[in-house]
């Protein structure tokens, strides 16, 4: 049943439209950004485990992302909202993975992360928040800011979570439901925006990785991640016009300009 016959009181032709071309381009996105994943991995092992934390943190991210995007086109906002705090969990610990080289930590980061049971899974991540030593490459940015950053989002996504009257949508349709389809894609697209950036780093790293100081071959390499982020950035830009902005919020500053070394 499409969302207009579930969800929607009255059909806006224009802004299905709108709707339909922003997925249409998150989904050649996030294609693309898999391909560039999964090819990347093939170039080199960058942690000393066979399963990589940042392969399939970064992975699991681009999964929810897509789930999000077709749940929103069927007009589930609800569940879509849901993985919000998902996306944001597994780009931290994707991120800590990129920016760390110790072996000793890596194999921590992947035991913690493929932990086989439940038990006290939900503290390990703020077990290694508290471990960050913040590299900062702006002037304008704090670790206090990005730890009030990452509380705030964790605190507000736990209301989309857990079941409360505003986390699932109304069950009428009504007018509003546009509005709340597009709030929930902004958020989406902001999320894909911060995937796009801790992807290019993991990538990045994948190829300093290979070259290992030859020259020649760190030409060819360098030429080809210029190309890949050059194509993502033309394909982040074309989503961007639809969410002026939604490239510089604080959480896509931090991923992209900070460094988090972990002292463990």
């Amino acid at each position: 049943m499409p969302r207009w016959n579930r969800f929607v009181k009255n059909k806006n032709v224009d802004k299905e439209k709108r709707l339909t071309q922003i997925m249409r381009y998150s989904r050649d996105m996030l294609d693309y950004l898999e391909l560039g994943l999964n090819n990347s991995v093939l170039v080199c092992k960058t942690e000393p485990k066979l399963e990589q934390v940042a392969y399939g943190a970064i992975y699991r991210c681009n999964t929810c992302l897509r789930s999000m995007v077709e749940l929103v086109n069927n007009g589930f906002i609800g569940s879509a909202n849901a993985l919000l705090r998902q996306c944001y969990e597994y780009l931290c610990w994707a991120k800590l993975a990129i920016d760390n080289c110790d072996d000793e930590i890596l194999v921590r980061l992947h035991n913690s992360f493929y932990r086989k049971t439940l038990e006290g899974r939900a503290d390990e991540l703020i077990w290694f928040f508290k471990k960050i030593n913040y590299e900062i490459g702006i002037s304008n940015l704090t670790p206090k800011q990005i730890r009030e950053e990452g509380k705030h989002i964790c605190s507000s996504y736990a209301f989309l979570t857990h079941a409360t009257s505003f986390s699932q949508q109304y069950p009428k349709k009504v007018d509003e439901i546009y509005k709340i389809i597009d709030s929930c894609l902004g958020e989406t697209i902001m999320w894909l925006n911060c995937m796009c950036e801790v992807e290019l780093l993991f990538i990045r790293k994948c190829f300093d990785y290979r070259c290992n100081g030859d020259e020649w071959n760190s030409f060819i390499k360098y030429g080809t991640y210029v190309a890949f982020s050059e194509k993502i950035l033309g394909k982040k830009s074309r989503i961007c016009n639809f969410y002026p902005g939604v490239d510089e919020t604080l959480i896509n500053k931090i991923f992209k300009n900070t460094k988090w070394r972990l002292e463990v």
